[in-house]
């Protein structure tokens, strides 16, 4: 269905949730203060920890540019330390050199950060004999995993305080090493953990809820070799992450599909043909369904002709549009990985405002508008209206459902609709597309339905 002009409503709530993706949450008291200039190149060294005592207040502020191997991965970190000081008593082998960010960094409790672009590291510890509190951020957003790395540290003597705060951005050098299971398996327990102290969009939806952060076994090296005879060969990244990771699971949408099946086999007949930015003229071919976003919408791994290794998106169903959105499976992982770190509120190359939720909705409005209920009214008799389970996504019959199939919903369209102050419950539950399904059992022969017939009679 093609969409009518969205309502204002609609368009104000878009640029609601915009603005929220690209800032970030506003800083809390002890963050108000960060320096980036960096004075001088140093070596790290350990130092203790400052004693806070009397009632003289004063800034203690030291720079560190250094490399470090973390994640399996080269950085080079441009490190600032921002430290309030209350009549400072510093033991004699003490320095004022940052030191918080690589006992976090060697700790092994970091997700896994980012692709080729620059990470925030934050560590703020304010310590008295009476309480210790330990925030790590990463980019901005609370890490709960790495809140112990300082348990052991002794507390400070009776009376005194200590405050504390590292910034570090942490710039990748060089090539990043194959994803690894283990890894991504923390990553996961950690979003998961900080997502129940503060809520995160991308894991407060229906496609999280699907996988819940679990990734499927990985494919036997066999299974691959067997189905590479049937689909050709797959994109080197793509075969080590089902060989050495997962054949599934998390993932973008509602999770990543496994390469397996018929309606797998389907789509990778022939050669991917498609132009970017602009809407196919063909069924898809040479690909497999990488994952499902919702609102019909498919991500798609080349893996024949000019753009085998590429991912697409199939926004057919949606916008009309198909695009280029990552130059292989890795780097589209990766993204997807960084902006549930960020705590983005999408992850979508499309415009959702052309998806079938907006159009109804549209519609809705308009008609009250039609009616004179503007504004309040308007959203009040809208809740009245969208009730529970009220909202069905039907497909047309397409590569990856059949004709009148049940859809789920697509992350923009869910923050949408809370954006309108309705619930996600406003959804009927969809289907796995066919790409997502368990093989039907074989037909049975013509023989085996008659000797069922014949040992009936015979009873």
């Amino acid at each position: 269905m093609l969409a009518t002009q969205a309502h204002p409503a609609l368009l104000t709530a878009t640029a609601e949730l915009v603005v929220l993706d690209a800032g970030t949450a506003a800083p809390r008291a002890h963050h108000d203060v960060l320096l980036f200039e960096i004075q001088r190149q140093i070596e790290l060294a350990p130092r203790q920890r400052m004693i806070l005592a009397h009632h003289h207040d004063q800034m203690v502020s030291d720079h560190l540019s250094m490399q470090h191997a973390f994640g399996n991965r080269q950085q080079h970190i441009e490190h600032d330390a921002v430290d309030l000081v209350v009549g400072a008593v510093v033991g004699e082998d003490a320095n004022l050199f940052p030191w918080l960010a690589k006992p976090v960094l060697d700790s092994g409790t970091l997700p896994l950060l980012g692709g080729d672009t620059p990470v925030l590291l934050g560590v703020f510890v304010s310590d008295s004999l009476e309480s210790r509190t330990v925030e790590v951020k990463v980019h901005g957003q609370d890490w709960p995993q790495s809140q112990d790395v300082f348990k052991d540290v002794p507390a400070e003597p009776d009376g005194a305080i200590t405050m504390l705060r590292e910034l570090a951005v942490l710039v990748p050098q060089g090539p990043a090493l194959p994803l690894s299971r283990a890894t991504l398996e923390r990553t996961f327990q950690g979003l998961t953990q900080a997502h129940r102290s503060t809520p995160r969009p991308m894991l407060a939806w229906p496609g999280w809820r699907a996988h819940q952060g679990a990734l499927l076994s990985p494919m036997p090296e066999a299974d691959v070799h067997a189905m590479e005879s049937e689909l050709g060969p797959l994109p080197p990244d793509y075969r080590r992450f089902l060989v050495e990771v997962a054949a599934g699971g998390a993932g973008p949408g509602y999770g990543l599909l496994a390469p397996m099946g018929q309606g797998q086999q389907r789509l990778a007949r022939g050669q991917f043909t498609w132009r970017d930015s602009e809407e196919p003229r063909t069924p898809p071919e040479g690909c497999v369904a990488l994952a499902y976003a919702g609102c019909g919408v498919m991500w798609l791994l080349v893996i024949s002709g000019p753009n085998r290794g590429e991912v697409w998106v199939d926004a057919v169903g949606s916008d009309r549009v198909a695009r280029r959105v990552a130059r292989s499976f890795d780097a589209f992982y990766r993204a997807w990985l960084d902006a549930a770190l960020r705590n983005s509120t999408t992850f979508a190359q499309w415009n959702a405002l052309r998806c079938a939720t907006p159009n109804v909705l549209t519609h809705v409005l308009d008609d009250l508008e039609g009616q004179g209920i503007r504004g309040d009214a308007a959203m009040r008799e809208l809740a009245r209206k969208v009730t529970p389970q009220s909202l069905l996504l039907r497909s047309a019959p397409t590569p990856y459902f059949y004709d009148q199939e049940l859809m789920g919903p697509c992350l923009p369209c869910v923050l949408l609709v809370e954006r309108l102050g309705l619930s996600q419950d406003v959804f009927v539950d969809g289907i796995p597309p066919l790409q997502g399904r368990p093989l039907p059992p074989p037909p049975e022969g013509m023989l085996a339905r008659w000797a069922r017939k014949l040992g009936k009679r015979e009873a």
